[in-house]
């Protein structure tokens, strides 16, 4: 497998992000476009902006790691996704749907 590289822009300066193929393929797919594409890359671009907090302060320290978890979180059908959240605050459920 390769990884696809991503220009995003925070805090007022451009970074590089690099993610899996299969989870930018997975991400245009769900976009509705074809993976490989120039238009399916804007898409991914474009949704991966949107994970990223609006938070002046955040720095692109583990910013990959951050997207990646978003862009699968983002892939799964809600009933997993609610499992997952359940796992990690131990089934606080207010804590759970504050996360989401």
């Amino acid at each position: 497998m390769k990884n696809i590289h991503y220009q995003i822009q925070l805090n007022k300066h451009r970074t590089t992000v690099v993610l899996d193929e299969t989870i930018t393929e997975l991400l245009a797919l769900k976009l509705n476009k074809k993976p490989g594409t120039k238009e399916a890359h804007l898409a991914v671009r474009k949704q991966l902006k949107i994970f990223i907090p609006d938070d002046p302060d955040m720095s692109d320290i583990g910013l990959e790691k951050y997207l990646t978890r978003k862009s699968v979180l983002f892939l799964t059908d809600t009933i997993l996704r609610d499992k997952y959240w359940q796992f990690h605050f131990n089934g606080d459920f207010f804590l759970c749907y504050l996360r989401a």
